[in-house]
């Protein structure tokens, strides 16, 4: 995930310069609105230190639980709008600029200080504002930036938070569960499939280098479109010619006539097949929360990347 937004973070950093500028902190409210605060990096620590330092600590001088925010709802923390959007994308893709474990220390500072904020000021217009954004941005089923790891922090402690009401400390308990099933660097939880002439197989039974598990369903406007962008895709045409790159291709429904009908759009070197026994879905096996859904997986069956977005999923290949 690393190199993923390098050339992007990069920009980031110049733009949140430039986007925080000067300006009062936003704790010291007066009539008019404040800029994004912004964070010092100590000298001397190269691209990939800055980067670490911003993500750590990007929110520190914003949120503020000593002091006592307007209740101001045209503003943000005393930040407008339009600008706390901006600064949450830019701290979004310096996240993807980054190790994942240290995405994940950065992601649990920003939900302990919000909820710090909450329980000290329940009045701010911040914590309900930056919430909103982590789940959009990070658990968002279109969102170029989902990550369930880094999610997943902000779930785990939101369930317990006394803070939010007990249907939102259930949901969040879900999410939790759900975000801590096969995660990246875990071994994928098996299952059966069938292939069109009748094969039955597993997944830890597959064989190859990487595998690709693209959960599709025949008519999905936005599978046919990953099916021709994985086609057209010489990275992964060398792949596949390499024999390193195994696509398991995998329907979890029951209307297998209709599948049928579909498999002419299918590429035969793929093993399109489909969940006989249905217990992906009806166990919950994998949280498809929305198809396609897509995981990228080593020989071991250790999640790579986990319900990804295509343009990640294609950064990976492409580096593969």
């Amino acid at each position: 995930m690393k190199k993923i937004f390098a050339k992007i973070a990069a920009i980031s950093v110049a733009a949140f310069f430039v986007l925080s500028g000067c300006g009062d902190h936003p704790g010291q409210k007066g009539a008019k609105p404040h800029n994004f605060p912004k964070v010092q990096p100590p000298a001397m620590l190269g691209q990939d230190g800055v980067l670490k330092y911003i993500a750590h600590n990007y929110w520190r001088p914003f949120i503020d639980s000593s002091e006592t925010f307007s209740q101001d709802t045209s503003l943000i923390g005393g930040v407008p709008k339009e600008q706390f959007a901006g600064a949450c994308h830019e701290y979004a893709r310096i996240l993807f600029s980054i190790p994942l474990a240290d995405g994940i220390k950065a992601q649990t500072n920003f939900i302990n200080r919000l909820v710090e904020l909450e329980r000290k000021n329940p009045e701010n217009t911040i914590f309900d504002s930056a919430v909103e954004f982590a789940e959009e941005v990070f658990y968002g089923v279109n969102s170029d930036f989902r990550n369930e790891e880094l999610y997943l922090p902000f779930a785990a402690i939101l369930a317990k938070f006394e803070g939010v009401d007990s249907i939102s400390r259930k949901r969040y308990a879900e999410e939790a569960i759900n975000c801590s099933k096969n995660r990246i660097g875990t071994v994928a939880t098996d299952f059966h499939y069938t292939t069109k002439d009748g094969r039955r197989s597993t997944l830890h039974k597959t064989a190859g280098e990487y595998i690709l598990l693209f959960f599709s369903n025949p008519g999905c406007t936005a599978c046919k479109e990953i099916i021709g962008t994985l086609g057209q895709s010489l990275a992964v045409q060398k792949l596949f010619s390499e024999g390193r790159l195994t696509v398991i291709n995998i329907y979890i429904d029951e209307n297998l006539a209709q599948w049928y009908k579909y498999m002419p759009i299918y590429p035969e070197n793929w093993i399109n097949c489909h969940n006989e026994d249905l217990k992906i879905r009806g166990e919950n096996l994998y949280d498809v929360r929305a198809i396609p859904s897509l995981y990228l997986l080593d020989r071991e069956k250790r999640v790579i990347l986990k319900d990804a977005p295509v343009n990640i999923l294609m950064e990976q290949l492409h580096r593969l």
